[in-house]
């Protein structure tokens, strides 16, 4: 397996270790503290014990950092802004016509605005803005749910 190897100047170790000691955030200070536990080489299974994480969530942790440096401890997860969020309009659009499926929604992002998403982005946008396609299962069992509230 290979070993990721974080290595710190100064300035960055000693912002971690701010964050670490004072961040008001208790995430971001347990990305700091696995941040710092593995530029002095300590293994996975030891920082799991200090820490109480998961290996996968380490793995993530030294990964996101090599990718965005220190930003990433900050950041909730969303690098990279989604690009319908600048668009005016959607919400109206899939109200008034909501569409069958997912892949329907992309197909309509794109004709309607240029913009390629694949399914599974356009529907983590879509989730996010609560708006659901036709055969999405939180429709599905909301008219399951008032079927039986009538009954």
């Amino acid at each position: 397996m290979n070993r990721i190897k974080i290595e710190l100047d100064n300035n960055q170790a000693k912002r971690l270790e701010e964050i670490k000691n004072n961040d008001k955030k208790l995430k971001a200070r347990k990305k700091a503290t696995v941040i710092l536990h593995k530029s002095n080489n300590k293994s996975i299974e030891e920082i799991i014990d200090e820490t109480n994480l998961s290996k996968r969530t380490i793995i993530n942790y030294y990964h996101n950092y090599l990718k965005y440096g220190i930003k990433f401890i900050h950041n909730k997860g969303n690098y990279v802004k989604s690009s319908l969020s600048s668009v005016k309009g959607l919400f109206d659009e899939f109200d008034e016509n909501p569409p069958q499926t997912y892949g329907e929604a992309s197909q309509r992002i794109k004709k309607l605005y240029g913009i390629s998403l694949s399914e599974s982005a356009t529907r983590r946008y879509l989730n996010k803005m609560n708006i659901y396609t036709k055969n999405s299962r939180k429709v599905s069992r909301a008219i399951d749910t008032s079927l039986k509230i009538k009954r």
